[in-house]
């Protein structure tokens, strides 16, 4: 007799289990309004980043490095009597390599190539041109990238996220107040891409006698996207 008392107070125990783990809960379905959001705020230049090159070649690789350096020391010096000064240039590259070309059908040629690249920080942006033409004439035949150099740009991409949000919780209350119903709160929010500061690419060299080369540094643009949910209720009754 009490082994059938265990066996039926262990099946209470097990059906009791049984019906607390399946309860059944009724969850309040949220309604959301999805929007995006941008700004975009100009971020001041404060002078142009110049890249100058110079590639010698010679059959003999000492004598194409020594003429790579007078090249460059001529570039240098033209380019601060412009105004740029010493902190202004850094080097970029120096590398040394071989090239053969075809002197005919049957003899090849060895040349060894120099190329020695810097690059300029110039204050003025309206200067550019007048730098670049200089460089040329001291005896630059590559001109490489051209970019504006803009200062912190921190505190434009703080005050951009701010407006793209204010933008986007505007958009969502628009709707939600022309569909008869209330903006809550905000569910969830996520910022979309990268500041983009555009720059300039490659420039062709000028070979012959010009009036200048023309260059527009303008100023940089930080532009912020956001994609941010939130809750519609229902409006309160008075």
């Amino acid at each position: 007799m009490k082994t059938r008392r265990f066996y039926s107070a262990g099946l209470v125990l097990a059906m009791t289990l049984t019906l607390s783990s399946c309860i059944i809960t009724r969850e309040k379905s949220v309604r959301t309004v999805t929007v995006t959001g941008s700004a975009s705020l100009e971020v001041p230049s404060e002078g142009t980043r110049l890249t100058v090159s110079v590639v010698t070649k010679d059959k003999d690789a000492v004598k194409a490095s020594e003429l790579n350096n007078d090249k460059m020391a001529a570039i240098q010096k033209a380019v601060k009597e412009c105004g740029v000064s010493s902190d202004g240039i850094t080097t970029e590259g120096f590398n040394v390599w071989e090239e053969t070309r075809q002197v005919s059908p049957r003899i090849e040629e060895t040349l060894f190539c120099v190329s020695n690249d810097i690059a300029v920080i110039i204050g003025d942006k309206n200067a550019t041109g007048k730098i670049i033409d200089a460089a040329i004439k001291a005896g630059a035949n590559r001109i490489g990238s051209l970019e504006t150099v803009s200062g912190n740009p921190e505190q434009q991409m703080k005050q951009a996220r701010i407006l793209a949000i204010r933008d986007a919780e505007q958009k969502a209350l628009t709707l939600a107040t022309t569909s008869g119903q209330a903006l809550g709160s905000i569910v969830s929010i996520k910022e979309y891409g990268h500041p983009g500061f555009p720059r300039a690419g490659a420039m062709p060299m000028m070979a012959k006698e010009h009036s200048g080369t023309p260059v527009s540094a303008g100023d940089k643009k930080v532009t912020i996207t956001v994609e941010a949910v939130y809750e519609i209720v229902a409006q309160k009754t008075k």
